[in-house]
């Protein structure tokens, strides 16, 4: 009776880390994505209305991006971009 429970087991915990390595699989590196908001923030900056909320993004996604967390960092990038209207 043992061996099912210890088998439905080891199938629960396989199953969540092999969702993760799939879930960030699809990512843009983040540092990708930091050269072409430098990039696109040359061309054109935010309105001043804007800019704070643009550097306080930035900066998330600057500080995840060296974190390694590049799904996060991305997010906050895409947030940047919408605010340069990119």
């Amino acid at each position: 009776m043992r061996k099912p429970v210890l088998a439905l087991i080891a199938g629960i915990t396989v199953i969540p880390s092999f969702a993760a390595v799939s879930a960030n699989a699809a990512t843009v590196p983040c540092e990708d994505m930091q050269k072409q908001l430098e990039t696109a923030l040359q061309a054109k900056k935010p309105l001043d209305a804007n800019k704070a909320k643009f550097d306080e993004l930035k900066a998330k996604g600057d500080e995840r991006c060296k974190s390694e967390d590049d799904h996060r960092a991305d997010d906050f990038y895409t947030q940047a971009f919408a605010i340069l209207g990119k």
